[in-house]
């Protein structure tokens, strides 16, 4: 007779079995924009309607995700190659394939700033801490932080701050297409730096 544990063993191997192979690419196998010697291919990286303008990011991958498919190659000057992948299952691969002990090098302007502020007592947190140091970090806030209770306790001050930034900062200013004005990005980094400096101001007075 079988047992579960040997119904749901092959059940797992059923399912693995049913996921399309996906043939290794070399990095400049991966499409994207033609590339050029000491400048990369940033310069073809946007929509031809907005060109590099950064307030039209959204518009740019929609764009290269259309034209260049769910891969995409960016070679920038002096930095390494990057690719953005613009399907779950392949950054699904990506990130199961990291094992428990990931390098995800990002965020360089969080990294920069926690190097110069003695406050963070040498932690860098799960966006910026890497290998070893991410999987103790991690391990450690898995449980507490990833309980549906835990979560709970969040959602009405969530809440509450998205519907008044909706009401105040959105519904507002959007015009008869419903679209924001050219100046939403830098209307959305001053609220940013407020809410960080009430943040800090709340941490200090506790």
């Amino acid at each position: 007779m079988e047992t579960q544990v040997t119904k749901l063993s092959k059940w797992v191997k059923q399912l693995r079995a049913q996921v399309p192979v996906v043939k290794s690419k070399l990095i400049n196998e991966i499409p994207g924009p033609i590339n050029f010697p000491f400048i990369g291919n940033i310069i073809y990286f946007c929509d031809p309607k907005y060109g590099l303008d950064p307030r039209h990011t959204l518009r740019t991958m929609k764009y290269v995700n259309g034209k260049y498919g769910p891969m995409v190659r960016l070679k920038v000057p002096l930095r390494p190659t990057m690719v953005f992948l613009f399907d779950p299952y392949l950054c699904e691969k990506v990130y199961s394939s990291l094992g428990c002990q990931p390098v995800r090098p990002a965020f360089d302007a969080l990294t920069f700033v926690q190097s110069r502020r003695q406050s963070w007592q040498g932690k860098k947190g799960l966006l910026v801490s890497h290998k070893e140091e991410w999987k103790d970090m991690r391990t450690k806030v898995q449980q507490p932080m990833l309980r549906p209770e835990t979560a709970k306790c969040y959602i009405s001050q969530l809440e509450e701050i998205a519907t008044e930034f909706i009401e105040n900062k959105v519904i507002p200013h959007r015009n008869k297409n419903n679209e924001m004005p050219d100046d939403f990005q830098q209307v959305c980094i001053q609220t940013h730096q407020i809410f960080i400096r009430l943040l800090n101001s709340t941490l200090k007075n506790n």
